[in-house]
């Protein structure tokens, strides 16, 4: 009887498609099939929030191009972790529109509520830590049970 493939180990699945594609965010990857799109979204997302946290995901402006296609994977997901960071990325998404209205304009009050904006990205980033490791768990399952049923 031939022997079993063992499982890809955790990031396996995650790490090969981010790094073949993650230079093209957000096209044309966005074509690619949803495994794809999984892994490469899911990977960027967790990359910017264990390194640089909220702040960087939106500075570097994911928080436009990727958030859509990041929130139809985490309902793809649909674990308990997935809702509580889509419900995290709706803030996320809230902060980065009040940083480029702040950044219009010349209210005086702007430094006080840049450090404000400053202080919620942390918090969720903060979050992030704690759940990412659990939901990057999740999105390995997801992948190697859609690998495995084909």
């Amino acid at each position: 009887m031939p022997k079993k493939k063992p499982p890809p180990a955790p990031w396996s699945v995650i790490s090969d498609a981010y790094w073949s594609r993650a230079s093209s965010v957000p096209e044309p990857w966005s074509r690619e099939p949803r495994p794809v799109r999984m892994a490469v979204v899911m990977g960027l997302f967790h990359t910017q929030m264990r390194r640089n946290g909220g702040q960087f995901w939106i500075t570097n402006g994911y928080h436009v191009a990727c958030a859509q296609e990041l929130r139809a994977r985490l309902a793809d997901l649909g674990t308990d972790t997935a809702r509580e960071v889509a419900a995290m990325l709706v803030e996320l998404d809230a902060i980065g529109l009040e940083v480029e209205r702040l950044e219009e304009s010349e209210d005086d009050e702007s430094e006080a509520a840049f450090e404000d904006l400053a202080t919620r990205c942390q918090t969720l980033t903060e979050r992030y830590w704690q759940l990412g490791p659990a939901l990057m768990a999740e999105v390995d399952a997801w992948l190697v049970g859609t690998r495995e049923s084909r």
